[in-house]
């Protein structure tokens, strides 16, 4: 799981999730996902992304932009974390397969102030993490390299790679 979010800590952040998509949703629609991105990218969440090269980011702007509007809109209502099961649950679920020995590794780049403190709450109860050293949200885009050697421990040792907290 990279930078993955893993459901709201109660039913009152359940409700701020469903409104803040609901608003998200309702400005996709009316500006168009171009005006959206342009706000979107400003977000302190891909704050390490400006640091990439301007191939790369026009690349990644380019890819955002050619959704449609209304199916990002669609699929913030239908899919968003206000949908998913409590943290608690799936961090007991994930606890569980790993205890169980199914490969299970959280990833999260160190810079990423919100996932990196969900990793922490995955590692407390048992879950294998890796953070990335100087990287943000997005680890395979910041740092391919590292994501790629992570992939392969994963692949190669059945879900431990060296330098996992757990």
């Amino acid at each position: 799981m990279e930078s993955a979010g893993l459901g709201p800590s109660d039913e009152a952040a359940r409700a701020t999730l469903a409104e803040r998509n609901a608003t998200w949703a309702r400005r996709l629609r009316e500006e168009g996902a171009a005006a959206f991105m342009d706000w979107w990218e400003t977000l302190p969440l891909f704050a390490t992304q400006r640091d990439l090269s301007s191939e790369v980011r026009v690349a990644i702007r380019a890819e955002r932009e050619a959704h449609s509007a209304e199916l990002l809109a669609r699929s913030l209502e239908a899919w968003g974390a206000h949908h998913q099961a409590a943290e608690a649950a799936t961090l007991s679920a994930v606890s569980d397969l790993a205890r169980q020995g199914v490969p299970v590794l959280y990833v999260a780049g160190v810079l990423d102030e919100k996932y990196a403190a969900v990793a922490a709450r995955a590692h407390a109860v048992g879950v294998p993490v890796v953070l990335v050293p100087n990287v943000g949200h997005n680890v395979h885009l910041e740092s391919p390299s590292a994501f790629g050697g992570i992939a392969e421990g994963v692949l190669a040792e059945g879900g431990f790679v060296e330098g996992a907290l757990a």
